[in-house]
């Protein structure tokens, strides 16, 4: 069993200075390696299960994208400042299979067809197109993949289960993150289009996501696709593409990861400037991040995309996140106030994917 504790520095030691974006790699390691160091704690750690954590520093930036930015949604506007008060551990790779068979093992963990009912877009491979199959598995997704891959096919509340499991076990508070703590640790300084720049794929594949290797009957847009072949036509092990300033892997391509927070699409018009968590309901949860089934533009930092809570799809997985110190906030679970607690809602009103 792997414990942590807060450590209370001495009133002598100097509070290190947030992370202020834009900065730097060199500036993004350093302020990693001061807080660690003032901390007393590992700049990245590895918990029980052999996931590692990048130290994720508090600091300041501008959450959402831009007006000029291809694709832009109104749910991702207007940009504003937001300040994170608190470092957070977040994990360097996405839940792979291997994370989520093992939690699956010592719970005998099963989904529940009464709440996960919301339609599911489904890739038939033969077929090259979506089909909807409320109860696929998330063991067989309908593509190849190993152990080292991302789990994908799993609702909301099936990564929150997987939190709450890992919570018990280490006694710590993992969770999913809320979304401004996403976006600032997939930014990690930068102020561009994507942590690479303003494009994806100038210099070659920097994440995987819609390319030549891609089923070109499951996306929209394939005359957008990226002009190279991967090797990845679904899903690919995480960690293979390179990671960002703050050791992170995967943020803007592979899969879609869930969030925290409900989405509301005017939040960011009125939401709080230091450490927002989101609306306190809604019907829809938040993901962000592109995947490999998405163009470049759907995979900028200020991306926002929102599913039911219930809604499984072989393009969305999850990171989870480890709180620091000793004020732990698991957040709502089961029982959060939502808009549709009758499941035959989902029924009468399927989910349609987002036109990729």
């Amino acid at each position: 069993m792997i414990c942590f504790a807060w450590v209370m520095r001495p009133e002598s030691t100097k509070v290190p200075v947030p992370a202020t974006a834009p900065f730097s790699e060199q500036d993004a390691a350093a302020f990693q390696t001061d807080w660690g160091s003032y901390l007393d704690i590992p700049e990245l750690m590895e918990n029980s299960l052999g996931m590692q954590f990048a130290l994720i520093p508090p600091g300041t930036y501008t959450m959402g994208a831009g007006p000029n930015e291809k694709a832009v949604k109104m749910r991702e506007q207007p940009q504003h400042e937001v300040t994170l008060s608190k470092p957070y551990y977040l994990c360097v790779h996405e839940v792979t299979l291997k994370n989520f068979r093992e939690f699956v093992k010592a719970t005998n963990y099963q989904i529940d067809p009464r709440r996960d009912a919301a339609g599911v877009a489904q890739a038939n491979l033969s077929a090259g197109n979506w089909v909807e199959d409320r109860l696929h598995p998330w063991e067989k997704v309908g593509f190849e993949q190993d152990e080292n891959h991302p789990v994908v096919n799993v609702t909301w509340f099936d990564a929150m289960a997987f939190c709450r499991w890992l919570s018990e076990k280490e006694h710590r508070t993992y969770r999913l993150p809320y979304e401004a703590e996403w976006e600032f640790a997939c930014r990690a300084g930068t102020e561009t289009v994507f942590n690479t720049g303003n494009s994806l794929w100038f210099y070659g594949p920097m994440e995987n996501h819609s390319d030549q290797t891609v089923n070109p009957g499951l996306i929209v847009h394939m005359q957008d696709a990226s002009p190279w072949k991967d090797g990845y036509a679904n899903t690919s092990p995480v960690g293979t593409f390179p990671q960002n300033q703050f050791g992170l892997f995967d943020t803007h391509g592979n899969i879609r990861e869930w969030c925290m927070d409900w989405c509301d699409e005017k939040y960011y018009s009125h939401s709080p400037k230091v450490d927002p968590k989101g609306p306190q309901t809604g019907s829809d949860r938040v993901l962000r991040g592109g995947c490999w089934g998405s163009n470049e533009y759907y995979c900028r930092s200020g991306r926002r995309m929102k599913r039911a809570p219930g809604a499984r799809n072989v393009r969305n997985g999850f990171r989870i996140l480890c709180e620091i110190g000793p004020d732990h906030d698991f957040g709502a679970y089961e029982h959060a106030p939502t808009l549709h607690r009758d499941p035959r809602w989902w029924y009468e009103n399927p989910i349609r994917e987002e036109q990729e």
